[in-house]
């Protein structure tokens, strides 16, 4: 898979969002998708060892702690400073990451078989039939 592969464009509606716009979309995000996102962008450790409810639903109904506002606070950070630093270009982080990053998110986990079959179908540039995932430049006729 191109992990390495960077997104080119200016992120121009983050770059004019303000404090309070950051805040309130992370109230707003799923926070095992956001786990798993930060954890693959940023590798923050402490992201990935986050307990949410939603891991556990049993917790969930018993109203038991977890760390729901630790991944909401490590969200808008990186937002903000994402933001800050001219919202351009990221890098997706190591292929390493990936497998944990995609547990994190989505509560299973992919066996190195799987994880080596979703990473050959990736056939670069010249392999798309359709849209730049990018810029969704292309528009079937």
């Amino acid at each position: 898979m191109a992990m390495g592969r960077s997104e080119s464009h200016v992120r121009e509606e983050l770059l004019a969002a303000s404090d309070e716009v950051i805040e309130d979309a992370i109230v707003h995000a799923d926070l095992t998708a956001l786990r798993g996102l930060l954890y693959q962008l940023a590798g923050d450790d402490e992201v990935a060892r986050a307990r949410l409810n939603a891991d556990d639903p049993a917790t969930a109904l018993l109203g038991g702690d977890d760390d729901a506002e630790l991944v909401r606070r490590k969200g808008v950070e990186f937002l903000k400073t994402y933001r800050d630093r001219g919202a351009g270009e990221i890098a997706i982080g190591p292929e390493e990451r990936l497998p944990k990053s995609l547990r994190l998110a989505s509560h299973f986990e992919l066996a190195d078989d799987d994880m080596a079959a979703i990473t050959g179908l990736d056939r670069g540039e010249s392999g798309r039939t359709g849209p730049h995932p990018d810029t969704m430049s292309w528009i079937p006729g």
